[in-house]
């Protein structure tokens, strides 16, 4: 009778333990990602439904991404009838989904990612709807993480192809961050450099960040992207992101993040005083740190 008895209530036990187990809430996706001018719904993503679906024709994406960055992502898709009108994007055991209303076959969105993210992997889920409510299936894919600094002050480029583009910080004394000058005198360090001079890594991010040691000055900061080498002959996409102190910070001349593309055959070379200006943002309060020697590593290219 002991047995029997123990044995009801270990089984039990179990039930309690799957049962509270299977009751468990995934996480919100907008703990992990945040898709500018999007809708955030809640339940499953949607997929494959209708009688003449969407098909989605081929997805363009990197293979890695960085906390505080962005994960570029283009996708072609075709409508069986009428037009291709949403994107929705998902995340892999993550709960609810972003809806994007576009105008056009060849679609790019870029989910730009928390800097508290602590995944090493990210799979993202793609479906497509027309305006007549069909819906593609399910296009999965997987990125890889990246460890850069985020830190109090941080400024992410990615961008979309295998080609070099690089990545400028003007702070309010004058001095650049760049792959020439990757540390500056107050501790602003360039610890991400992809693709340079066409040596491709696949990364495909750049980042400059400002740890606790680090002299974050008042005044206006200018960001720049620069094209050094066209190492595919294609078009680029490319997002910018600046978060101080965890926030994403308020911007002069376009929008924070912002999305931008070079043109095939359009780059330039480099040196320090190239690129586009993107945006600046003023600083009103700086911070001190202790740092103050830059360790700047030699670049090959000019």
């Amino acid at each position: 009778m002991k047995t029997t008895s123990l044995i009801k209530t270990m089984a039990i036990s179990i039930a309690i333990l799957v049962s509270v187990w299977s009751c468990k809430k995934a996480d919100p996706i907008e703990g992990v990602i945040s898709i500018p001018n999007s809708v955030l719904r809640s339940g499953e993503i949607p997929a494959s439904q209708g009688s003449n679906i969407p098909v989605i024709n081929s997805v363009q994406h990197n293979n890695s991404f960085i906390a505080g960055g962005g994960v570029p992502i283009q996708i072609l898709a075709t409508a069986s009838s009428g037009n291709i009108t949403k994107v929705y994007v998902g995340l892999e055991g993550f709960a609810g989904y972003y809806e994007i209303s576009i105008a056009q076959a060849t679609i790019f969105v870029n989910p730009i990612v928390a800097q508290s993210v602590t995944q090493d992997e990210l799979t993202f889920n793609l479906s497509v709807g027309d305006n007549s409510g069909n819906v593609s299936e399910l296009y999965t894919f997987s990125v890889t993480r990246i460890d850069v600094g985020t830190g109090r002050l941080q400024v992410s480029l990615t961008f979309d192809k295998n080609t070099d583009l690089d990545l400028y910080l003007v702070e309010p004394d004058g001095e650049t961050i760049y792959y020439g000058n990757s540390t500056s005198s107050n501790g602003g360090y360039l610890d991400l450099d992809s693709n340079p001079g066409c040596y491709i890594d696949g990364v495909n991010n750049e980042n400059i960040t400002y740890d606790e040691q680090s002299e974050i000055e008042p005044g206006t900061y200018t960001v720049r992207v620069n094209n050094y080498a066209d190492c595919v002959n294609q078009q680029v996409n490319y997002t910018v992101v600046a978060r101080y102190n965890g926030q994403i910070i308020a911007t002069s001349g376009n929008s924070n993040p912002y999305n931008g593309s070079f043109a095939a055959g359009t780059a330039v070379g480099g040196g320090e005083n190239a690129g586009q200006v993107i945006f600046t943002f003023n600083i009103a309060n700086g911070q001190s740190g202790s740092r103050t020697m830059p360790t700047t590593k030699a670049s090959f290219k000019n």
